[in-house]
């Protein structure tokens, strides 16, 4: 579901008759409902197991206890700053070596899975490598701040032809009926509610 849908708004500070803002106050939440059913829920219902590793960020008691087998747990930013090491900035290798293990494990007991990684990009040059922010700085370019509005999309699955492309714009809520479309899940088994659309049709 979009952020307007699921309630999931942040606005920058609080919208009040004081500060002059005439706009309906939003409702700010943070945790998963009881009545809400993720990705790794219904995929479990078709047989695979699934694991988070990284930001969780949505409180409610972490990825293990909303559907997913493994995961880092009840995770936020704030976890990320311990592990700000240079042969392991924001724990990007960590949590890419948990991943694979997670899919090698399934792989071997032959148990199809669905792995989701959520790096913690903290928008600082502390948090990375010098290596990293040298490469940067070399692409003499204006700026890459602005990395999370329009990026490329590469992907892999049933019936996408190889060095194939589309101009056709996608957004992060059309993956939920796309994966699941995949894993043969039939649509009358998926939550209500749900906005994207399948990225197949």
């Amino acid at each position: 579901m979009s952020p307007a849908k699921n309630l999931w708004t942040k606005p920058a500070l609080t919208i009040t008759a004081e500060n002059n803002l005439s706009l309906i106050p939003m409702v700010r939440r943070r945790s998963l409902t009881d009545e809400e059913v993720t990705i790794a829920e219904v995929l479990s219902a078709a047989g695979y197991t699934s694991a988070h590793y990284g930001k969780w960020h949505i409180y409610g008691g972490g990825s293990e206890a909303n559907g997913y087998d493994e995961g880092d747990g009840n995770t936020s930013n704030a976890d990320a700053f311990p592990l700000d090491h240079l042969d392991n900035p924001l724990d990007v290798i960590g949590m890419s070596n948990r991943a694979l293990d997670f899919m090698r494990r399934a792989d071997e007991s032959n148990t199809p899975f669905f792995v989701q990684i959520s790096y913690y990009p903290l928008h600082v040059e502390e948090n990375t490598s010098s290596d990293t922010v040298a490469r940067v700085q070399a692409r003499d370019l204006g700026n890459v701040s602005e990395g999370g509005i329009r990026v490329p999309f590469i992907i892999r699955g049933p019936g996408v032809e190889s060095d194939s492309w589309s101009s056709v714009p996608v957004v992060g809520y059309d993956f939920f009926p796309t994966f699941t479309e995949w894993a043969g899940v039939e649509t009358d088994q998926l939550p209500q509610g749900i906005e994207g659309g399948s990225l197949t049709t």
